[in-house]
């Protein structure tokens, strides 16, 4: 889940996040995110948003367990329906993220992040997280 300060409402959101291991210690981190659900103010609403990041994981990233520590650059549109009710902005991200490797394709993990924007917006959240290794 993820808040929205403007919207004052909570939206159910997907990240689809690809993770390219550059050493034991470092990886970069495209992303998307798309909302679900409608559950601002109006059944129209739709969200978008575009990441890029960068990891430094302090006790390396070739192990079941991965901690890491991530920042990078960040692009969102809101739109609640009408042309009156949009924001768009370009922000940071600060994220600290645990995942852990179930087997060895496997990947479950939890992700806090807060993302200030240049237009005021401040985004912040939870995010449970599953994937598969490539």
């Amino acid at each position: 889940m993820s808040k929205f300060k403007s919207g004052g409402g909570l939206l159910t959101i997907s990240e689809y996040e690809l993770n390219v291991k550059w050493t034991d210690y470092f990886t970069v981190s495209p992303s998307i995110v798309l909302n679900h659900n409608g559950s601002l103010d109006t059944e129209l609403a739709t969200f978008f948003q575009a990441n890029l990041n960068a990891f430094g994981s302090p006790f390396r990233n070739d192990r079941k367990n991965d901690f890491r520590i991530g920042s990078g650059l960040s692009f969102y549109k809101l739109n609640r329906g009408t042309a009156y009710a949009s924001n768009n902005s370009f922000g940071l991200n600060f994220i600290v993220e645990d995942r852990y490797m179930i087997s060895e394709r496997f990947f479950i993990g939890v992700k806090a992040f807060i993302q200030p924007y240049f237009d005021k917006e401040i985004h912040s959240g939870i995010i449970l997280k599953a994937g598969i290794n490539l």
